[in-house]
């Protein structure tokens, strides 16, 4: 398979701004993230009528743990200087689809989170659709996760016999991406 180059300009940049880094080991996996991701939409959507701010931003972190779940990956985080943009733009540069709504999210968050006043014009509903937008974003993170032959969780196991899941394992190794092995270097 070819290498994937989607969003690797961003990618790059980022990495030379010091906006992200390369991760290896155990922080490379991102499946913990999706779990976080899911617990705090499941929450987001609890609140939703009685907290609809609340909501509104737990529903927007767990978009972005989920974009920090692709990130993690491929080997990659955030920094403090890159922070939610980091993600976001990654994320979006990377995979667009369902997830260009995040930046919507995370400027929405923004609006509540610094409001002219408490209550800044928001209702369940905006939540609830929230919800429904963030669980797409997980749906599709969840579907792109492969169970990686540089895993803890899958010790042992060799690339090229397991046709879709090695299909989507390229995904998360793209030409800038650290390899397997833990080296830092590109690899193309």
């Amino acid at each position: 398979m070819k290498p994937w180059t989607r969003g690797e300009a961003t990618i790059r940049e980022f990495l030379d701004k010091g906006w992200l880094q390369r991760v290896t080991g155990e922080m490379t996996e991102g499946h913990a993230w999706l779990d976080k991701a899911g617990r705090t939409l499941t929450t987001s959507a609890a609140i939703a009528d009685d907290d609809p701010e609340s909501g509104l931003i737990l529903c927007y972190d767990a978009g972005r743990h989920t974009g920090t779940g692709l990130l993690a990956q491929q080997g990659l985080r955030p920094t403090t200087d890159g922070g939610h943009v980091a993600v976001v733009r990654s994320v979006v540069a990377q995979f667009n689809g369902p997830f260009t709504a995040l930046d919507r999210l995370r400027r929405r968050r923004n609006d509540l989170q610094y409001p002219s006043f408490p209550g800044d014009l928001i209702d369940p509903g905006e939540v609830r659709a929230a919800v429904t937008t963030v669980q797409g974003f997980l749906d599709a993170a969840t579907a792109l996760q492969p169970n990686s032959a540089c895993s803890p969780s899958s010790p042992g196991r060799s690339p090229g016999t397991h046709g879709r899941e090695d299909s989507l394992r390229a995904l998360f190794r793209p030409s800038w991406s650290a390899p397997c092995r833990g080296t830092a270097s590109p690899t193309g």
